[in-house]
């Protein structure tokens, strides 16, 4: 076709006249056009981008929920030693077990031998979770658009959402303990105020949780994801194709507040994470003081009943005297502690709570604002502040809107 071209025009020296500067800038921009088909087909078919880019969305942004969920847990364990003792042949075997007992055991081979774990640089008291990540591997014409920024973008918002994703196990395995812990709170009524202020600050913990998850999913990744399948279908080169992508990155890591501007958000985000391991920690030491309790007095009382049955008096004056001194103690030194520290964390807690709210409801984002109301369905912090309460301007949510993940 440009050689036709060139006949038609009278040859090469006729395209560099002034009259002729019409034609050699349709022929350069014919050429340009067919290239760039050419090159866009090849990433798209010959390369496979879109699986690559499927496989990046559900293991390194946790869209494959049953791979996650198993891994998470069969990872556990080892993730909860030091982060000296892990060593990455280990982790990789518990990779391919969590691939085969899932779905992703049929993703094509070439996917599966780019998914691999990598241990982060250990910094003095992390422990395994704070070091683990997993990690794709991208190499030949499609390291053309998961460029080696992208992937670290990728990790980044992978590290974020594994710690979402990993409190909410912790706070089902709170709520495991809880249920167990009550059935033997049964005779111990002393502890009853411990348990039911647990329970309402878990309760309160795991709402806060899923609703940071559905807002990720839906509100953010979705949403990014319809952007950016849109922005593709009407890709006409490359360099499409690559800022398409580099805005769906963009606009995840802002959702996720990973930006500079939503930076302190996510700071405070990890505070409430902090929180939740605090009573983690608490609900373990309760549960085996309460077991403690409860294996003492039936010893006590398992004695009495071979006493008597010998034909002896169940307990004398002096063991009785013991008994109640040593419950007493219970009451007094062990229930006030855990009183004391759930006060303690509660109260961190909800002004942690009032706190990212109110930097919510100030953000020019109004998916945060509707994130705040749903946070605070019952309007129990906006009670407790003011400033919560107080209604956006016409200006402010002409702003807000504006900026939506879904525009």
């Amino acid at each position: 076709m440009v050689n036709l071209m060139l006949k038609k025009s009278g040859g090469v020296d006729s395209l560099f006249t002034q009259v002729e500067n019409e034609q050699l800038n349709s022929l350069v921009s014919l050429a340009f056009r067919e290239t760039s088909r050419h090159v866009l087909e090849e990433i798209l078919t010959q390369h496979k981008f879109m699986k690559h880019l499927t496989a990046l969305s559900r293991y390194l942004l946790l869209g494959q929920g049953d791979f996650i969920h198993y891994l998470m847990e069969i990872l556990s364990p080892s993730l909860a030693m030091s982060a000296s003792s892990l060593f990455p042949h280990n982790i990789s075997t518990l990779l391919e077990t969590a691939i085969v007992a899932s779905n992703a055991q049929y993703e094509e081979p070439d996917i599966l031998k780019r998914l691999d774990v990598r241990l982060l640089e250990i910094s003095a008291g992390d422990i395994g979770w704070d070091i683990f990540t997993l990690d794709y591997h991208v190499d030949g014409p499609i390291g053309t658009v998961f460029t080696a920024d992208c992937m670290r973008q990728y990790l980044m918002l992978f590290n974020a959402l594994w710690k979402d994703k990993r409190m909410t196990m912790i706070l089902s395995n709170i709520w495991k303990e809880q249920a167990a812990t009550s059935k033997l709170c049964r005779d111990l009524p002393e502890l009853t105020v411990v348990l039911h202020g647990i329970q309402l600050l878990t309760t309160e913990m795991i709402h806060l949780v899923h609703q940071m998850q559905y807002y990720m999913t839906f509100e953010v990744m979705e949403c990014s994801w319809h952007g950016l399948m849109t922005n593709l279908k009407s890709a006409q080169s490359l360099d499409d194709v690559i800022a398409a992508h580099n805005e769906y990155l963009k606009r995840i890591v802002s959702g996720a507040f990973l930006d500079a501007e939503s930076k302190h958000l996510r700071i405070h985000l990890r505070t409430f994470y902090n929180v939740i391991e605090n009573l983690q920690c608490l609900q373990e030491l309760l549960s085996s003081a309460v077991l403690a309790e409860v294996n003492a007095r039936k010893v006590y009382e398992a004695d009495a009943k071979a006493r008597t049955a010998s034909g002896n008096f169940g307990t004398s004056a002096e063991q009785q005297e013991a008994e109640k001194k040593r419950r007493r103690e219970f009451t007094t030194k062990v229930v006030t502690k855990f009183i004391s520290d759930l006060r303690i964390i509660t109260q961190t807690y909800q002004n942690r709570m009032q706190s990212f709210l109110l930097m919510l409801t100030q953000h020019d984002d109004w998916n945060l604002h509707l994130l705040s109301t749903r946070l605070d369905f019952n309007l129990y912090y906006h009670k407790r502040d003011h400033r919560l309460s107080q209604q956006l301007t016409y200006h402010h949510k002409r702003k807000s809107m504006g900026t939506s993940f879904t525009q």
